[in-house]
């Protein structure tokens, strides 16, 4: 009875979990090789955003041009 009541709860809360990444949807967003870029169609690096703000948090270190 437990094991029927847990899959019953994991249903439930299964068909109300949203997803944020959809391969089928339009937008502009593009993957391109391993590399994503946003507002891009041709990245060239692991994260490439184009035209757009960037905010960066941690001890890691970057480039921004």
């Amino acid at each position: 009875m437990k094991r029927i009541l847990l899959f019953m709860v994991l249903i439930i809360f299964s068909l109300d979990l949203k997803a944020q990444f959809s391969p089928g949807t339009s937008g502009n967003t593009y993957y391109n090789l391993g590399n994503v870029g946003i507002g891009t169609t041709n990245p060239t690096n692991k994260l490439e955003v184009k035209d757009g703000s960037i905010y960066l948090h941690g001890p890691e270190t970057g480039m921004v041009d």
